[in-house]
């Protein structure tokens, strides 16, 4: 009988050796992926640092600025817990060198996640509202991020529609009208010291012209990187307002 308890009692520590094992394998594993995502500032820091060199990017250089932005990132980083991933433009949390696979996070059970050979693919969509920047906003790249420095002066971009549609009265139109919210495009644009760079547009050429035209002649200065997220219509889609 009393073989019979020790017995039981071995097989049940043995369990609960092993349940610690896997809990701490699973706790490990996502505090990694949990610090890769940490509220999207992996992917601002990244977004940041791309479009302030213009859309190249230095894996080198990165580190340099997340070493000192957020340590427990640099050291994922530089440890290869992470790994920066240029098919996805994105990251993945790598358990395994020598493994190709990248699988997405949410795609992962309980059991895949302590077993499985695969990478996590770790999807930046998931939180793309805190990466995301706010229209009509000039931002200051400053200690290696875009910070906000003041509102954008869309009137000149009304000033230079009403101009060059003949306008009688100014054009204008709302941020983006509820009646026709196709109407209204969006581009990212980045305001080097010496150029304006359009990095991400849904505008047609003649309309993204016109916006570079208004940011170099207006926001251009030696000293500053700056970038605008603009919404606004195509030239071809604006329509004078008849006001009497």
């Amino acid at each position: 009988m009393r073989k019979e308890v020790i017995t039981i009692v071995a097989i049940i520590l043995l369990l609960l050796a092993g349940a610690g094992f896997l809990f701490v394998k699973y706790a490990q594993q996502k505090t990694a992926v949990y610090y890769a995502e940490k509220e999207s500032r992996l992917y601002r820091y990244y977004y940041d640092y791309y479009y302030a060199h213009n859309k190249r990017f230095s894996a080198t250089e990165f580190l340099k600025v997340l070493s000192h932005k957020d340590p427990e990132l640099y050291e994922l980083l530089k440890n290869e817990k992470i790994v920066y991933y240029p098919k996805k433009e994105g990251f993945a949390y790598q358990r395994y060198a020598s493994s190709q696979n990248f699988v997405s996070f949410e795609d992962f059970t309980f059991a895949k996640f302590l077993f499985s050979d695969a990478n996590i693919a770790i999807d930046p969509i998931m939180s793309f509202s805190k990466i995301d920047y706010e229209t009509d906003v000039i931002y200051q790249y400053k200690n290696d991020s875009f910070i906000e420095k003041e509102v954008f002066n869309k009137r000149l971009l009304i000033d230079k529609y009403t101009q060059l549609l003949h306008c009688k009265k100014p054009f204008l139109e709302e941020d983006c009208p509820s009646s026709d919210y196709n109407l209204c495009k969006e581009a990212t644009a980045v305001i080097f010291p010496k150029e304006v760079a359009i990095v991400k547009s849904s505008f047609e050429p003649e309309s993204e012209a016109i916006i570079k035209q208004v940011l170099q002649t207006h926001y251009i200065n030696a000293n500053d990187t700056l970038m605008v997220v603009v919404i606004f219509p195509n030239l071809s889609e604006a329509k004078c307002l008849n006001i009497n």
